[in-house]
């Protein structure tokens, strides 16, 4: 659906070497099926027919946890922006060897009491 290699390089190429609390991994599925596990790593891009779509604080290992979608159709530069933000508000606020999902739960409710992703959305997204 979109040059998903392409752009994983252009991901990588971004944020290799970020000095961060713990490391980060990330993935990009070129479609649905999502061979890339992008939902199982701290940030992964998923494909879509008009772009793509976020997932922000996914974890594998012994307690896997689904990452959650930050936001949809959303073009290449739209992601990075997002991305930057995301990184840097995890690097500012982590702790020490936090990985960003427990560092997502422990974060603020959104004001709607959306939980900690409509946080993320008020901070990352609607905060130009």
């Amino acid at each position: 659906v979109q040059d998903s290699v392409g752009f994983a390089i252009r991901v990588e190429n971004r944020y290799k070497g970020v000095r961060s609390p713990h490391k980060m991994k990330s993935a990009v599925s070129g479609c649905v099926r999502e061979c890339a596990e992008a939902q199982g790593k701290d940030f992964g891009m998923i494909a879509t027919e008009n772009g793509y779509n976020l997932y922000v604080g996914g974890n594998g290992g012994v307690n896997p946890i689904h990452a959650q979608l930050l936001a949809t159709d959303i073009d290449e530069d739209t992601v990075i922006k997002y991305l930057d933000r995301y990184i840097m508000y995890y690097i500012l606020t982590a702790d020490r060897l936090e990985r960003t999902a427990p560092w997502q739960a422990k974060l603020p409710s959104g004001k709607n009491g959306g939980g900690p992703i409509e946080h993320l959305k008020e901070v990352i997204i609607e905060d130009s």
